[in-house]
């Protein structure tokens, strides 16, 4: 979405934007016994960046099926990095044959690139056998067209002070619950069905106090007070996808909590028009479907707000707040967030700043030097909170420096050939700060 929107915006200001190629994965998909399997579904998943991401389902980028001789082909991969699953969506097998994510390959692609011989063994469990291919096959392509509509410009909540925002469908038949995330909506998404199942209760998670449910429909039927019925199941040919109504959920707003004393409200925009989880002082605020964000019974002092899981898209401020609603705050780039942007804090000083004042982002400047003769080594990289992110080189006196940081606890590790590893946390304010760190001489 984050790169449509970017996309659009370039183009319409006239900068011309360079395409970037898909990659291809290809392989061979065998059973447990190492016989080709045929017909068997393969795709390639998006790695999940977050715990929110993965429990709201990660992006399908690229689909295909097994040949005769159980090959597969998937193209135009967008760059990044993905799982590839294999067989029935609902009892998946993940390279290089496991049927848990956290134990699957993650497969980076990059432009152009085709990767080749990723064979691996689907288990049986996720192979269909003849008896249920046909009911499968149909309950595999069944989608459901489902949206979400703010009566009278009320905004879509899309995670709140408790989490993400799901739509949740309970199974009348046994209590079952299968959950959706809000941002899912407005799209065709899968929905699995077992066997027989054809009636849900319908309601909402973790939406924020203030914002109710006017009304549920099922193409024009109200079902907000009685059940949603997905009707012909068992006798939908294979390949059908059935009469299943679009669904539209209608949110209205009620009256709004009044702030507590001592505490009020700060609004304002992170990533326009793409909406992400979003944090003042590590506690969660509501996030809305236009990439607005909402803090409630925020009491006074320095506090910083950043959105999170927008990779490549890190943007947050820091800013005073004092007895008074605070409105209009916009979230900046930043070249990356602390890691203790979700922890709790308390708010930090105002240095006597009036409300609404805007700390600027600082920058770190540290020096690496060996623990005994005090001199820098020849060559280093520099990478922070994680090795996601590109490297910054070691300058030839030892030097780097990290422009553009709010205020919190980062990660720092430098390689360095020769030298022992560097693992350091620092600490950083609303002030330009430098620091000298040691390392080591193994040889």
């Amino acid at each position: 979405m984050i790169a449509i929107l970017l996309t659009t915006f370039l183009a319409i200001q006239g900068v011309p934007i360079a395409a970037q190629r898909g990659g291809t994965v290809t392989g061979v998909l065998k059973n447990a016994d190492g016989r080709p399997v045929v017909g068997v579904r393969v795709v390639a998943l998006a790695r999940p960046e977050s715990q929110l991401e993965e429990a709201a389902g990660a992006a399908l980028a690229s689909i295909g099926e097994t040949d005769e001789a159980g090959r597969y082909r998937l193209e135009d991969v967008p760059p990044g990095q993905y799982y590839i699953i294999a067989g029935r969506v609902d009892v998946p097998t993940y390279y290089p044959g496991t049927p848990q994510m956290s134990a699957g390959t993650v497969v980076k692609i990059s432009p152009g690139a085709a990767l080749a011989g990723l064979d691996f063994a689907i288990s049986d469990n996720s192979i269909r056998t003849e008896a249920t291919d046909t009911f499968r096959v149909a309950v595999s392509r069944r989608s459901l067209v489902m949206r979400v509509l703010g009566e009278g410009g009320t905004k879509i909540p899309v995670s709140s002070f408790t989490g993400p925002v799901m739509l949740e469908f309970e199974r009348t038949a046994d209590g079952a619950v299968t959950t959706i995330p809000v941002t899912a909506t407005s799209a065709i998404v899968e929905f699995l069905l077992a066997m027989n199942v054809t009636e849900f209760r319908l309601t909402m998670k973790n939406l924020p106090e203030g914002y109710v449910i006017k009304s549920i429909l099922s193409g024009s039927t109200d079902i907000t007070a009685s059940t949603l019925k997905v009707p012909g199941t068992l006798n939908v040919p294979a390949g059908s996808q059935g009469p299943v109504p679009p669904l539209t959920v209608i949110l209205g707003s009620a009256r709004l909590p009044a702030s507590n004393p001592g505490g009020v409200r700060v609004t304002g925009v992170g990533l326009p028009g793409d909406a992400h989880p979003v944090y003042l002082s590590g506690t969660q605020g509501i996030a809305f479907s236009d990439g607005t964000f909402e803090f409630r019974d925020v009491p006074p002092g320095r506090h910083t707000i950043a959105t999170i899981d927008a990779p490549g898209h890190p943007r947050g401020t820091t800013v005073v707040v004092e007895d008074h609603d605070l409105e209009n705050v916009v979230l900046t780039d930043v070249a990356t967030l602390p890691s203790d942007i979700q922890t709790p804090a308390s708010p930090g000083p105002t240095s006597n700043r009036p409300a609404g004042s805007i700390f600027a982002p600082v920058t770190l400047r540290a020096r690496v030097v060996e623990e005994k003769s005090k001199q820098p080594p020849p060559n280093g990289q520099v990478f922070i909170n994680d090795r996601n992110g590109s490297p910054i080189p070691l300058d030839p006196d030892g030097k780097f420096a990290i422009q553009n940081l709010l205020p919190g606890v980062y990660s720092v590790e430098i390689l360095i050939f020769g030298y022992s590893t560097v693992n350091q946390e620092i600490t950083v304010g609303v002030e330009d700060m430098d620091v000298e760190l040691t390392s080591q001489k193994l040889y």
